[in-house]
């Protein structure tokens, strides 16, 4: 089970996948760039 740090990254990734951001990433930096990005940022929790 993922702990609260991977379960919010994984929120906040779908959540900037399904808005106007992510359009406006992929038409920026290209998809794959696009993608490797969201996957850099990532929750922590203190």
């Amino acid at each position: 089970m993922p702990d609260a740090a991977e379960k919010t990254t994984e929120m906040f990734q779908k959540n900037i996948r399904e808005s106007p951001l992510w359009k406006e990433m992929v038409d920026h930096f290209g998809e794959e760039e696009a993608e490797r990005l969201l996957k850099g940022c990532k929750a922590e929790i203190k």
